[in-house]
């Protein structure tokens, strides 16, 4: 269920997944390591991008898994993205940190990105969320914000 107004309800986590998450985290953080609030994300691919937390952790995560049985190519080819957000990432690029990822399936299955989450919302131009101003003084330091970072994304080889 979603805590954010005009959010659509979501479907839960699979017993499967917060096994082999919980599983994820004693590996990464410690055998006493605790998986808390894990949930579904919207504007994740097919249903394979959820939000998790470890028990103290200053931060919060974000797990991208490709589609277990689909072939790995576009947007079901979720590990391509990690070396590419690492490098933006060192450029000092707004992209999250990609502290784990595997192409493989040995932890979950399948191939995964595991990030940490960004504070905010994705804003969609053509169909923003309700919470946000579309007046143009509150959306054109969105745009600014977009103008002035794209020539340093197209900077990095």
């Amino acid at each position: 269920m979603s805590d954010l107004p005009g959010e659509p309800e979501r479907p839960g986590v699979s017993d499967e997944l917060r096994a082999d998450l919980e599983a994820f985290v004693r590996r990464h953080f410690g055998a006493a390591a605790q998986l808390v609030d894990v949930e579904p994300m919207l504007g994740g691919h097919a249903g394979l991008t959820f939000g998790f937390g470890v028990a103290g952790a200053p931060e919060r995560y974000i797990i991208k898994l490709a589609p277990k049985g689909v072939r790995r190519e576009g947007n079901t080819d979720v590990y391509r993205t990690a070396p590419l957000l690492r490098t933006l990432h060192a450029q000092g690029l707004p992209v999250p940190a990609v502290p784990f990822a595997a192409p493989d399936e040995a932890e979950f299955g399948v191939p995964y990105v595991v990030m940490a989450r960004l504070p905010g919302r994705e804003f969609f131009i053509w169909e923003p969320h309700e919470s946000f101003d579309r007046a143009p003084a509150a959306t054109a330091p969105l745009w600014r914000q977009t103008a002035e970072v794209l020539p340093r994304i197209h900077r990095v080889d």
